[in-house]
């Protein structure tokens, strides 16, 4: 993607950003920015000029720090003259430091690293148009006010070294670029092609922006899961129903089963793999969510493969067929019980992230939904 100072001619590619169907916004290192040689404007807090806005991302097994800027996106040929962006803090460029309400919120874990990251940055293509929402703009008007508990955002001072959590209007808050552009702009498909139970080296897929926007992104006869207000379906794994969601920033599948074997030599309270003795076809069976939680529509089973970890070769990077036991509690919402369909979930299907309050065509089902 090519990333520029807003109206201007300067401007930079960068490569090696993990897509997310998991999150929303697009985020960059600060040291890969420095490399390139791209200053982006840090944003103002409009209400104490003085301060600038950083924001606390949580993840289900971390978080990330930095700075909200404004750039200009250019990708796969759509374009957004004026994007809020978060910059991830890890060349320590961004003062003040990362507040402990931060850290607290989520598994203290600092994502603020390309070689913890895995990429240089990351855009967020889920079901939401910013990563906040009403719950950042308006926590002045509830009782407490805004805090780390309520919003992700902070108006910072470089020389006070403090920062509290504030109110971001939604215009100003780290959104999906899908949602920002001028067509195509309801939702995303994310493909790959099938690959063999032992792995593969590399595969290459497509991320195609629009959902029945255009003759190569018609949703057809894709099974549609309504998702609740916080994103979720439900997934009903060995008679007990999870909370479910489907997330391409995850390696693996992540589900609770005791009557799979686990490796050896791992690390207790972290998410264990599972080492089956050979690899076992399991199921489960997902249904769409209304936004109350309560399950409604179809049901539809879907199988998958869970092989033994430690068998598994080096020399491959992509895989199908790898599961990890769920930690009982992850990220900020504190998901208890829950079914993590990860990136091996992809391997040979369409899957479709719909926006919510977007249609999918005319007589298609309104986001925010996964379908496959």
């Amino acid at each position: 993607m090519t990333l520029c100072q807003p109206g201007s001619t300067t401007c930079a590619t960068i490569p090696y950003i993990a897509v997310d169907t998991g999150s929303a916004g697009l985020r960059v290192f600060a040291s890969v920015l420095t490399s390139a040689g791209l200053n982006l404007p840090v944003m103002n807090d409009p209400n104490n000029p003085a301060n600038t806005v950083a924001e606390c991302l949580p993840f289900l097994d971390g978080y990330a720090w930095g700075p909200i800027v404004t750039a200009a996106l250019t990708v796969g040929g759509e374009s957004v003259s004026s994007l809020s962006v978060q910059i991830f803090n890890d060349n320590n460029s961004y003062v003040p430091s990362v507040p402990t309400s931060c850290t607290q919120q989520t598994a203290n874990v600092n994502e603020d690293s390309i070689a913890v990251f895995g990429a240089n940055g990351v855009i967020g293509v889920n079901f939401l148009a910013q990563d906040c929402g009403p719950s950042c703009s308006t926590c002045n008007d509830v009782a407490g006010g805004c805090t780390a508990n309520n919003d992700m955002y902070y108006s910072c001072n470089a020389g006070t070294n403090t920062c509290s959590s504030v109110q971001v209007a939604l215009a100003s808050q780290v959104v999906n670029p899908v949602a920002k552009f001028t067509t195509d702009n309801n939702g995303v498909i994310l493909q790959f092609p099938s690959i063999p139970e032992a792995g593969a080296a590399n595969v290459t897929g497509n991320l195609i922006f629009g959902i029945s926007t255009e003759s190569n992104n018609a949703l057809g006869s894709a099974s549609v899961l309504t998702l609740d207000d916080e994103g979720f379906f439900t997934s009903t794994f060995n008679g007990t129903a999870l909370t479910a969601f489907i997330d391409s920033g995850s390696t693996d599948y992540f589900f609770p089963d005791n009557s799979l074997t686990l490796c050896p030599n791992q690390k207790s309270g972290q998410p264990e793999f599972y080492c089956p003795t050979s690899t076992v076809m399991l199921s489960t069976v997902n249904q769409g969510n209304l936004p109350n939680g309560t399950p409604a529509g179809a049901m539809n089973t879907v199988q998958f493969l869970v092989a033994d970890f430690d068998s598994l070769s080096n020399s491959n990077t992509a895989f199908d067929d790898i599961g990890l036991t769920a930690p009982a509690t992850g990220g900020d919402d504190s998901i208890t019980g829950y079914f993590d369909f990860g990136l091996p979930f992809f391997f040979g299907r369409s899957v479709y992230t719909g926006i919510v309050g977007e249609s999918a065509g005319v007589g298609g089902p309104t986001g925010p939904y996964y379908a496959y």
